[in-house]
C-alpha cells in the first residue's frame, strides 16, 4: 500500500509541475504582444516610440515584425499579430469586429495629391482614365479614394521609391499622407510640385479582439503618454 501511495504522490507531482510549466508558458505568451510595421521605420519611428512605451508600462514586451501595410492588415485580421502600430480610422473599422480601436488619437493630417507643376490638379485627374496615381501599396486610404474612378493605380513598395518616381518624372500623380509631426509619407519637396488636400485623416492605435481586456489601460498610457508630449512642446 506504502508503495501504491508513493507512485501516486510522484504521479500528482508530475501533473502539478507539467500544469505550472503550462500555465508559465501561457502568461508569458500573454505578455508578449506582437505588432507588424513596415520597412518606413523614419516615419514611424515616432509611434513606434510611443507605442512601446504604453506597452512597457503595463509590463508588456513589444516584437515588432516587418511587413507591408496591406499584410499587416489581414494578419491581425487573422490574429497571427496582436495589435497594429497606427491605422488611419475609417467607417469600415466599426463593422470589423476583429480589431479593436484604443481611442487616443495619435495623429492626424491629409491625404494630399500630388501633381507635376505643368499638369491639372485637382480631384478630376482621378477620372481621367489615361491618368496613373502612384501609390504605396496595401495603403488603404488611398485604395479607398481611388475606388470606382477611372484612373489605373500603379502601387510601389515604400514611400521612398514612389517619390523618386515622381521625382525622375516617372509618375505624374501620387497621393501621400501630410501629418505634422512627420510632414509628407513621400519625403518630397513639397515646393517643387503642385498639390491639393483631399481627406482629412486621423491615426489610431488598433488591437486584435483578443487583446480587448487591455484597451482600458492602453487607453489611460496613451493618454498620459500623448498629454506629456504635448506639454513638451
Amino acid at each position: 500500500m506504502s508503495i501504491l501511495k508513493s507512485f501516486n504522490f510522484k504521479v500528482l507531482l508530475l501533473l502539478c509541475i507539467l500544469n505550472s510549466s503550462t500555465s508559465f508558458g501561457a502568461e508569458d505568451d500573454l505578455k508578449t504582444v506582437n505588432i507588424p510595421i513596415t520597412s518606413d521605420l523614419d516615419i514611424l519611428s515616432i509611434y513606434k516610440a510611443i507605442i512601446l512605451e504604453a506597452y512597457n508600462r503595463l509590463d508588456y514586451r513589444v516584437i515588432f515584425h516587418q511587413m507591408a501595410p496591406g499584410r499587416a492588415l489581414l494578419e491581425i485580421e487573422a490574429g497571427h499579430v496582436d495589435a497594429l502600430l497606427v491605422k488611419v480610422a475609417n467607417k469600415k473599422d466599426e463593422k470589423n469586429k476583429s480589431i479593436i480601436k484604443v481611442p487616443i488619437l495619435l495623429a492626424q493630417g491629409y491625404l494630399m495629391l500630388y501633381c507635376q507643376k505643368e499638369l491639372l490638379c485637382n480631384q478630376s485627374v482621378f477620372d481621367n482614365k489615361k491618368n496613373v496615381i502612384g501609390t504605396v501599396s496595401g495603403v488603404t486610404f488611398s485604395s479607398h479614394l481611388l475606388k470606382n474612378k477611372r484612373a489605373s493605380r500603379y502601387q510601389v513598395k515604400n514611400g521612398f521609391k514612389l517619390a523618386k518616381m515622381f521625382e525622375k518624372g516617372r509618375l505624374n500623380y501620387i497621393i501621400s499622407l501630410d501629418e505634422a509631426e512627420f510632414g509628407n509619407y513621400v519625403f518630397i519637396d513639397k515646393s517643387k510640385y503642385l498639390s491639393v488636400q483631399l481627406n482629412e485623416i486621423k491615426v489610431y492605435h488598433y488591437v486584435h479582439e483578443k487583446l480587448a481586456f487591455l484597451v482600458p489601460k492602453l487607453t489611460v498610457e496613451l493618454r498620459r503618454i500623448m498629454l506629456k508630449r504635448k506639454a513638451s512642446k
